[in-house]
């Protein structure tokens, strides 16, 4: 079951980037300026020293986390605790917990891009519903899993809305691409993390660790969006 989750989890992540990278470059992306003649040429590769990159792939990483973790994970910690019956609504929950996230954001991410505490709010979010869905049974189990996946989409698509708000133009190709190389290779590491947690203690909750843990750095992390536009 864990690996078909995996997979689903990768189909439904691959999905919603999609549509919310869409969703940013609609509202936030750079118009296209022609490379003048003898101008020096571009840096596309990313700066590896530099902290915005380290502390928005952090956060980015965190969401990720979150959502590969409850989609690998909770079917298996449903079945662990004796709760079966939920599996399938938790996880629709879960992913459908987006849309409503996605249409939001794309209504009010211009408000709420640079704010802080709109981080602060759904890394909260993130929080309080790992831990509903690990303390509060029967049909809670669906309602936080729900939340989660709200609180993902949220952040991803402010997330994704920041580079261009936060460096020039000619700089978010290689802020974006180190940020999606920690963030991503974040989101491999952390499920086998979990899964190590899980057979060492024996405790199927503590395969959630990770994610709480992840949700704490998103609220950690949040004053970076209100940093002064710079070089990545």
């Amino acid at each position: 079951m864990g690996m078909v989750s995996s997979a689903a989890a990768l189909l439904d992540m691959a999905f919603w980037t999609v549509l919310a990278t869409a969703a940013a470059l609609v509202l936030f992306g750079p118009k296209h300026v022609p490379h003048p003649k003898g101008a020096p040429r571009r840096r596309w590769w990313p700066d590896w020293k530099s902290g915005l990159i380290w502390r928005l792939a952090v956060m980015f990483g965190g969401t990720n986390t979150l959502y590969f973790a409850t989609n690998t994970f909770l079917p298996d910690y449903l079945e662990a605790v004796g709760r079966p019956e939920w599996i399938g609504s938790a996880l629709t929950a879960l992913n459908f917990g987006q849309l409503p996230a996605s249409f939001l954001m794309l209504a009010l991410a211009g408000k709420l891009v640079r704010k802080p505490l709109s981080y602060v709010g759904l890394g909260l979010g993130m929080a309080a519903s790992v831990a509903g869905m690990l303390l509060m049974p029967g049909a809670w189990v669906v309602v936080w899993a729900g939340v989660a996946g709200f609180a993902c989409a949220g952040v991803l698509i402010l997330l994704l809305a920041l580079p261009p708000i936060l460096v020039p133009h000619e700089d978010v190709p290689r802020l974006t691409a180190g940020i999606f190389t920690i963030s991503y290779s974040t989101a491999v590491i952390t499920p086998v993390i979990a899964g190590l947690l899980w057979d060492m203690t024996g405790n199927p909750a503590m395969a959630f660790l990770p994610a709480g843990v992840a949700a704490l750095a998103v609220i950690v992390f949040s004053p970076v969006v209100g940093e002064k536009r710079r070089k990545a």
